[in-house]
């Protein structure tokens, strides 16, 4: 009877620790042994349920900064794009104004426009990296990973880009603001006007050339606006004074000769 009892307490005794054993394991306190030498280790345990914390992120979706970098937000880099710049320059009004006039940006005429055309620049790639969602812009092969692919934003930067450049004298309507821009040769309207004419004749001390000088310049004034209104522009600038990154300012000299003394 005796030997009895006792053969149920060890029974119970090594059930006790075969379940101690199972829980240990299954936490990860101990690590289950392989059944023989030399075979491959087995796979951690890794139960699921809400009793254990999900693994720490990886830092993948960092992004990889290899080259220049043209816009910078700040923030952590986790969505990135590139621009061509060299391309966002060549429809960058300001920058085809200064090639126009054959200027270089070292030049002390050239300067101002560069400058005009980086901050230009600068403003069209902050605003095109906020609607896009990416903290840093660098050029073509200079960035890699991210939570999403690398996405090419040149042509959006350019469609951020002014329209004109204007640094002539305005002959109509304003500068800011304006969609669509005419140019015009005044020196060549004035020629066509007879009071213009007859004033360039007489000298200022001639009491007839001020009342002159008042009848061509609002001759000007009027054909001026005339011909803006036919072509549908809201401003006028003087020939030679403004350049668009869409192409070709129209002349509307032709159009205001054709309308003098009309």
């Amino acid at each position: 009877m005796a030997k009895l009892r006792s053969d149920r307490a060890g029974c119970r005794m090594s059930a006790v620790l075969t379940a101690a054993v199972l829980v240990t394991v299954a936490f990860g306190v101990i690590a289950p042994t392989t059944a023989a030498r030399g075979a491959p280790e087995a796979a951690p345990f890794e139960p699921a349920g809400p009793l254990f914390a999900a693994a720490a992120p990886l830092l993948g979706d960092e992004v990889e900064v290899t080259g220049k970098v043209l816009y910078d937000s700040g923030k952590k880099h986790t969505r990135a794009a590139t621009v061509d710049v060299r391309t966002v320059f060549s429809n960058n009004a300001a920058y085809m104004h200064m090639k126009a006039k054959g200027l270089r940006e070292t030049e002390s005429r050239g300067k101002p426009l560069f400058s005009a055309a980086k901050a230009s620049t600068d403003k069209a790639l902050r605003d095109a990296a906020q609607q896009a969602k990416v903290q840093v812009i660098t050029v073509p092969g200079g960035v890699s990973g991210g939570d999403k692919p690398v996405a090419d934003l040149t042509r959006k930067v350019i469609d951020r880009l002014p329209i004109y450049h204007v640094d002539g004298k305005v002959e109509f309507g304003r500068q800011q603001g304006a969609s669509n821009i005419a140019q015009i040769d005044t020196q060549a309207v004035l020629e066509a006007i007879p009071e213009y004419r007859e004033a360039k004749r007489l000298g200022e001390d001639d009491a007839r050339f001020h009342l002159l000088r008042k009848k061509y310049m609002d001759e000007l004034t009027r054909v001026v606006q005339l011909s803006a209104r036919r072509g549908g522009h809201d401003a006028v600038v003087e020939l030679g004074g403004v350049t668009s990154r869409l192409g070709p300012v129209p002349n509307v000299t032709a159009t205001a000769i054709a309308a003098v003394d009309s």
